[in-house]
């Protein structure tokens, strides 16, 4: 798909922007459609209505984050609330008490589903095909026109990076983005990713007060940050619980081989999908934050923490030099028991590996297995 900006007839319009502010009444007539918005958006693209364009897709932006919001809460509610529900099963038939839990779960999510979608009036049948194309941000690359079209620059520029931090290697929209910061003389500070997450501004502040050499407000905002960070990761592992499209098998264990095969295949690329402008995540981020974490504890004379600090960011990058030196010198501070991984990172870590591992076992059986990483 190729947009030629030089092309297109420019033009001012004042976009219509829908904002749903409440998502308990969102209308009393029939159920929104995600599909059907965001089809209006091609067609509004498509006979450049520009105005229109930019209504029609934002408001699909806007209903695919209400559908995900629901489809992840209610699989949080109904993983966790499945322990207090009365066992049937009692004696030791560890199987049988595996079906059992998975009927609960599935129960549950029908119902909470059914309820939460009913309650703000939207179609939860969303295509897989519409689901991959939102999560690809392909929204955004249409957007970045509309809004050039309709003379939001700013709009369009943060549009086209939003894009490319999927999209990194697409010429096309890195030309865009130029053109957009040129015309209107824009500097990175007006460019965001219209995706980025929570834990980024907390970071951002979490550094804005390492500048500032206040520590123990670098401590606070950098352990939320971290925390913030974990749980949208959680999520986005939660999101990936959707049953893809695969070929079934008679066998019943080939075919649940398959989904979880790409489920945690899905999981795995979770850490990619939550980097941001200028931010990395997972380990990277990871450590960064720790970093950040082992100075700040150490300046506010809390030495065991910034061992603890240390350890967890070599348990994460072992070959890290210039926190090895930090051990070192902390070694000559305080006791080696300090020297304590951080349990959420030991949790962290080992899941990450035994998910790897157990996609190469389940590769070196499957060879022609399609990762979505590749598409």
């Amino acid at each position: 798909m190729y947009f030629c900006l030089q092309k297109i007839t420019m033009f001012f319009s004042i976009s219509a922007i829908i904002i749903l502010s409440s998502y308990t009444h969102l209308c009393e007539c029939d159920n929104l459609s995600l599909e059907q918005i965001y089809k209006k958006g091609l067609q509004a693209y498509s006979r450049q209505d520009w105005t229109e364009c930019v209504v029609q897709f934002e408001e699909a932006i806007t209903l695919y984050k209400l559908y995900k919001t629901i489809i992840i809460n209610c699989r949080h509610k109904c993983k966790s609330k499945w322990s207090t529900f009365e066992n049937i099963i009692t004696d030791d038939f560890e199987d049988l008490k595996q079906y059992e839990r998975l009927f609960h779960i599935s129960s549950c999510l029908m119902v909470c589903q059914e309820t939460e979608f009913n309650r703000v009036s939207l179609k939860n049948n969303v295509p897989d095909s519409l689901l991959s194309k939102i999560i690809d941000l392909q929204p955004y690359e249409y957007l970045q026109v509309c809004y050039y079209q309709t003379n939001h620059l700013q709009k369009a520029a943060s549009a086209a990076a939003t894009y490319l931090v999927v999209h990194p290697d697409d010429s096309i929209m890195k030309s865009n983005l130029q053109q957009y910061i040129r015309l209107a003389k824009l500097s990175p500070d007006d460019i965001v990713n219209l995706e980025a997450d929570k834990y980024t501004s907390l970071y951002d502040l979490a550094t804005k007060a390492y500048s500032n050499k206040d520590w123990r407000e670098t401590v606070d905002l950098m352990e939320n940050a971290i925390k913030k960070y974990l749980s949208s990761e959680e999520s986005c592992r939660m999101a990936c619980e959707q049953l893809p499209e695969q070929e079934w098998s008679s066998e019943l264990m080939v075919t649940l081989s398959n989904a979880i095969a790409s489920l945690l295949d899905c999981q795995q690329q979770c850490q990619t999908r939550l980097k941001s402008i200028g931010y990395n995540s997972g380990i990277d981020f990871l450590s960064e934050a720790l970093n950040y974490l082992q100075i700040s504890y150490y300046n506010l004379n809390l030495i065991e923490d910034a061992a603890k600090a240390t350890a967890s960011a070599l348990l994460l990058k072992p070959g890290d030099e210039i926190m090895l030196e930090n051990k070192e010198i902390y070694s000559t501070l305080t006791e080696p028991s300090s020297f304590v991984e951080r349990s959420d990172m030991q949790f962290y870590l080992k899941r990450d590996n035994y998910e790897k591992e157990l996609l190469e076992l389940y590769l070196h059986e499957n060879p022609n297995f399609y990762s979505t990483e590749t598409q």
